[in-house]
């Protein structure tokens, strides 16, 4: 082997101790932004704002959907009363005068349907009496498309629990009548009480009840009411178109 110089360099180098390990030169910083970027967090944090915005925007949604059924349903009870009330309000009583001057208490159903347990409250008083003195008259049915006529004349009474039974005579008048209001069953089974001002349903049929009324109004004023009835049954007129 030759004895230079670079011999016995390359000899030395290789009898020299190598190291354990070998240091790493470290990774100059990063400078760009989204490799510094925690993604993770930021996935957490947006997965969060839209759970609170999906249950914000379900609450609001059910809010609204439950005023909506409610405001329907409140519409469907609205319409399905407008059309039970429908039979009743074509119910109606007033007084007229016939060609004599008399006074005739009219009853009209200008429905396609009868009504029943029908009962008409009516005052009645001449030129002698200060007060009106009340009647009720029973009938059973008013037939559809028709008018009713209830005149003095055909008439007679009986006293509650009595058995004599009087009329109207003319030497008695001139008379006044009122037509206060008429009881009846509608097709449907509901009960309404009629006046010329207003319409009510009723919880009973008029005639189950119509003997405890009689004693309510005797105890209520001093000419106690009676029961009425026709001597000849009366021929109702049309209604017209109904």
């Amino acid at each position: 082997m030759s004895d230079s110089p670079r011999s016995r360099r390359i000899g030395m180098a290789q009898r020299l101790p190598r190291p354990d390990r070998i240091r790493t030169r470290p990774a100059p910083p990063e400078t760009r932004w989204y490799r510094r970027f925690d993604w993770n967090r930021a996935a957490t944090i947006v997965g969060v704002v839209l759970g609170i915005a999906t249950l914000a925007f379900t609450g609001v949604a059910t809010y609204y959907q439950a005023k909506v059924s409610a405001d329907q349903l409140s519409q469907s009870k609205e319409d399905a009363a407008d059309k039970a009330k429908s039979q009743a309000e074509r119910i109606a009583l007033w007084v007229e005068y016939n060609s004599l001057g008399e006074p005739v208490v009219r009853v009209m159903n200008r429905s396609p349907d009868p009504v029943t347990s029908v009962v008409i409250i009516m005052g009645v008083r001449n030129n002698d009496a200060a007060e009106f003195r009340v009647f009720y008259l029973p009938i059973p049915s008013l037939r559809p498309c028709s008018i009713l006529p209830v005149e003095l004349s055909n008439v007679r009474y009986r006293q509650l629990n009595g058995e004599k039974v009087y009329t109207f005579p003319a030497a008695g008048g001139p008379y006044e009548v009122r037509a206060d209001a008429v009881d009846f069953v509608d097709s449907h089974g509901q009960v309404w009480f009629r006046t010329s001002e207003e319409l009510q349903p009723k919880a009973s049929d008029p005639l189950l009840k119509f003997g405890r009324i009689v004693k309510q109004e005797s105890r209520r004023i001093t000419d106690r009411p009676a029961v009425l009835g026709f001597q000849r049954e009366p021929s109702p007129s049309s209604a017209g178109q109904c």
